[in-house]
């Protein structure tokens, strides 16, 4: 984490709950974004559908996987929020001078999707199949 920076963000991410703009959050620590979508998908029993060609990400030197990184990267100071339609333009002004941007949708069907680096639908699975997946142990 940037020491410095991280303070910084916990600010503003509390001055916007505080503001009533985040509907939910859920950190990126354990698992990065790929288990805390599911995670909240499986919370609120909708589905969620996210653009990994939006997300912020710096440059990849060598042999890292784009996607890969994006989606397991474990980051303590990255946050996947959920913001009503209505409040997002507020809650980006919280973040004006830092990282945000939307990289997804709550969807009513029961699916995580999640498209790539080229817009394609890299992962389309039912919930309950991830839920079982990870609440379960090792299969293979």
């Amino acid at each position: 984490p940037d020491l410095a920076l991280a303070p910084r963000h916990f600010r503003v991410l509390h001055a916007a709950i505080n503001a009533g703009h985040v509907r939910s959050a859920h950190d990126l620590s354990e698992g990065g974004l790929a288990v805390a979508a599911a995670e909240m998908a499986f919370a609120g029993g909708l589905g969620l559908e996210l653009e990994l060609a939006d997300l912020p990400c710096a440059e990849l030197t060598g042999e890292l996987d784009p996607l890969a990184t994006r989606l397991f990267s474990e980051s303590c100071t990255r946050f996947l929020i959920e913001v009503e339609p209505a409040h997002a333009d507020a809650f980006e002004q919280h973040f004006e001078d830092l990282d945000c941007a939307r990289v997804g949708t709550v969807a009513e069907h029961e699916r995580l999707i999640l498209r790539g680096l080229d817009r394609a639908i890299a992962l389309e699975l039912p919930l309950e199949q991830l839920r079982a997946a990870h609440q379960g142990g090792f299969q293979g």
